[in-house]
């Protein structure tokens, strides 16, 4: 089975019965059919017990396994592996890191695009993270999350739950889930990731169970 770790607020129970929940990979551009696509349906769902959604700083993180595995090609790619933490500092020094989403593009409500976006965007060490979420946004930091900081660049509403990925020798490595960046988005240019590492038991538990 194919397991995805995105982020908590992938809550099913939001849609009524009756509808059927799937997960598409190889899309680039939603308005078009481009024959790249693979679609899934969703087996199972598990969102982590400590999700608080009225917080910022909360344990946004969840498993999705899905029915049958994607094949994995060049339109797919290939699939992330979990960090320990020497593989996290590696992968982080190549600073070839990448956050990829289909969120705003600009502050109006409507400034989606239909394209998927991507934006280079390399982790941030704790102490300036700590720094801007608690001068800029009041958040008392955490080590259960890793964040970017780029000027005039940032992900936005609607990447909720996308990954931060770093390359180590050619090695997708997923060192983040994307959560959430305060107000005006690009305006500070700051980005919060739930750190999948500090979560590797509890994702390891559920991929075996669910």
């Amino acid at each position: 089975m194919t397991n995805i770790v995105g982020g908590g607020n992938a809550d099913v129970d939001e849609y009524p019965n009756g509808y059927e929940h799937k997960v598409v990979a190889g899309d680039y551009n939603s308005n078009i059919y481009e024959g790249t696509e693979q679609e899934r349906d969703l087996r199972a769902l598990a969102i982590h017990p400590d999700y608080k959604p009225s917080k910022f700083v909360t344990a946004d993180i969840a498993v999705l396994k899905l029915a049958t595995p994607f094949d994995f090609d060049t339109h797919v790619g290939r699939p992330v592996v979990i960090p320990n933490k020497k593989t996290e500092r590696r992968a982080k020094k190549k600073r070839d890191c990448w956050v990829v989403g289909g969120g705003l593009s600009g502050q109006r409500p409507d400034a989606y695009r239909p394209r998927l976006q991507e934006l280079k965007a390399v982790p941030k060490a704790d102490s300036a993270c700590k720094k801007t979420a608690n001068n800029k946004f009041s958040e008392t930091w955490s080590a259960t999350f890793i964040c970017t900081i780029h000027s005039g660049k940032s992900i936005c509403g609607g990447d909720s739950g996308g990954p931060l990925v770093c390359f180590l020798n050619d090695q997708p490595v997923q060192m983040g889930v994307v959560s959430w960046s305060g107000r005006n988005c690009a305006k500070f240019g700051f980005g919060a990731y739930v750190r999948p590492r500090s979560y590797t038991n509890w994702i390891m538990n559920k991929i075996a169970t669910l």
